[in-house]
């Protein structure tokens, strides 16, 4: 007989309507969910892992005592266009619920540090009043970069690195996944304990590094957000009264403040094209060139004409590419989930349930991955570390 799971049969019946499907549809894939819903008997483990699967909903929701408080994506992104989130796929709404799914597990990862975590978060919560400049200057303090250490990261690859772990470690955990549309740059989900920050990794390193700041931005005004490609990137012209405007001038002043800028454009400049000049700063703050294009017509480096003519140009070798792109394997499956949940989310989970306070199941829910699978991604993620 097999061993059985007492839950809650309303929060089976809650996942289930969130998913869409009715009990009609469902029990023809589950007999027994008119019991397990009504309450006369309770699924097995292997049942709820089906369920989960089925539901899209992480398998520890089950667990729960009452229906998770979860907002509709409609309603989480009241600031989003009615027409943009309509339009979104299947595959980005799932991973938004992701996203609300790995909140959960950080409060309960940090069940104990709390108070802890309001207190690392004091220069987000308290930070939407200042100016852009004084904003930029002030939370690089707090992340404890200056630009003499960004500069000297050797790629985008261990910049991207770089910026995830220092946030983290400053109370914004930032994740990545495969959003299948490239449309959709990123999306941020504001708190007060656990915000977070979710990022495509189909687009560039670079763009995903502007990214990650431009949904700062986001989580310093209190908003929840997802951008898509079309609106993230022009900080030219810079509007105090519109909140993507700001958000797109804070990532770039951050990335790339302007005194610093300034002096190593007139050292560039002098001996170089601009094409050099453009790939010799792009390379120095580890940001796309379309940053620093747009930092230089923000400057008058150069006037609208040469910044449309670019953009122009990198737009049809952009088109070129895609026509003749090759499908690339998917690589090793341990390293692509490390690298999405992050180093610090990692430490934390391995880091609790080598203090006895997560047994294996839970942590390998926390980490989304099969149980199974649990031994050999800690040891990826051991061998990194010792790296």
């Amino acid at each position: 007989m097999k061993m059985t799971i007492s839950i809650n049969p309303e929060v089976l019946i809650w996942a289930r309507n969130r998913a869409g499907y009715s009990i009609v549809e469902m029990s023809k894939k589950f007999p027994k969910l008119v019991s397990f819903e009504s309450g006369e008997a309770f699924p097995s483990a292997s049942q709820l892992e089906s369920l989960s699967k089925a539901y899209k909903v992480p398998l520890a929701v089950f667990f729960f005592s009452t229906i998770p408080k979860e907002p509709s994506i409609e309603t989480s992104l009241r600031a989003v266009s009615e027409e943009d989130v309509h339009n979104l796929s299947p595959n980005v709404r799932f991973l938004f619920r992701k996203a609300k799914a790995f909140q959960l597990y950080l409060q309960e990862l940090f069940i104990d540090e709390q108070q802890n975590q309001r207190n690392k978060l004091l220069w987000l919560t308290q930070a939407n009043t200042e100016s852009i400049d004084h904003l930029s200057e002030r939370i690089r303090l707090i992340l404890e970069t200056p630009i003499e250490m960004q500069q000297q990261w050797n790629s985008t690859e261990v910049a991207l690195e770089k910026w995830r772990n220092s946030l983290a470690k400053n109370g914004v955990f930032v994740f990545k996944d495969a959003f299948k549309n490239d449309s959709v740059s990123g999306f941020c989900i504001y708190d007060d304990v656990f915000p977070t920050i979710f990022i495509n990794n189909s687009l560039s390193k670079s763009r995903q590094i502007f990214t990650i700041f431009h949904e700062l931005g986001h989580l310093i005004f209190k908003q929840n957000y997802l951008d898509m490609e079309k609106d993230i990137g022009d900080f030219s012209h810079y509007n105090i009264s519109d909140i993507e405007s700001k958000c797109n001038a804070f990532a770039g002043n951050f990335l790339v403040p302007d005194d610093d800028f300034k002096n190593r454009y007139k050292l560039i400049s002098k001996k170089s094209h601009t094409d050099d000049v453009i790939d010799a700063l792009k390379k120095i703050y580890n940001v796309s060139k379309e940053v620093i294009l747009r930092k230089l017509l923000h400057n008058r480096f150069i006037n609208n004409d040469t910044f449309s003519s670019k953009m122009n140009e990198w737009a049809l070798a952009v088109s070129s590419r895609k026509s003749f792109a090759i499908k690339k394997s998917g690589g090793n499956y341990y390293n692509t989930k490390i690298q999405y949940l992050g180093n610090e989310y990692s430490s934390l989970v391995f880091s609790k349930y080598y203090q006895g306070k997560l047994d294996i199941h839970t942590a390998a829910e926390y980490l989304d991955i099969k149980q199974k699978s649990f031994s050999k991604l800690e040891q990826k993620f051991l061998t990194k570390e010792l790296s």
